[in-house]
């Protein structure tokens, strides 16, 4: 089942909070651990469009993946009828070390979006959504980050609600 932090599987992040995956890799060894797994990645049937990232602050594998590989084939009818296409699945790797805090991050944004008013996932989503279109949605290339887009729509948000708490944002 996916999980609350970009939909991954448990098994991949199960080693964090069970200190399974020990020890903590410096960021030469973590970047060299991730490359050699970059070889390893693209040599499956199932994935796509790879690229290996090591210029940005947290090395990164990203590609995207079959859907029915992922066990995610049953979502494809449900996704297509909002105007999604789930038959591929943008994946990111990172091996958590030195500058990484993708897990904490996860962590916090998941416990601020549980507070915040209803408007903000919908707003984070339709400026996530005009990002991508205009090729702004990865900050390796000079793009934004789904973390500073969502703290600018909290921001947003969060100022609307102090100056008028019953004005709706329009959703």
């Amino acid at each position: 089942a996916p999980d609350s932090c970009g939909g991954g599987s448990p098994a991949a992040a199960a080693s964090t909070p069970t200190a399974a995956w020990a020890p903590q890799p410096t960021e030469a060894s973590a970047q060299a651990h991730l490359h050699a797994l970059a070889l390893q990645v693209q040599q499956l049937a199932w994935v796509h469009d790879m690229s290996f990232i090591d210029t940005a602050s947290v090395p990164v594998i990203k590609f995207t993946a079959d859907a029915s590989a992922l066990g995610l084939a049953h979502l494809h009818p449900v996704a297509a009828a909002f105007g999604f296409d789930l038959s591929r699945v943008p994946v990111d790797v990172s091996v958590e070390a030195g500058l990484h805090s993708g897990v904490a991050t996860c962590e916090l944004m998941t416990a601020m979006m549980r507070a915040a008013p209803p408007e903000l996932p919908s707003l984070v989503s339709v400026i996530k959504e005009l990002l991508s279109q205009y090729g702004l949605n990865t900050p390796y290339s000079g793009g934004l980050s789904s973390y500073s887009v969502f703290l600018m729509c909290k921001a947003l948000v969060d100022m609307c609600c102090r100056r008028d708490p019953f004005r709706s944002l329009g959703v």
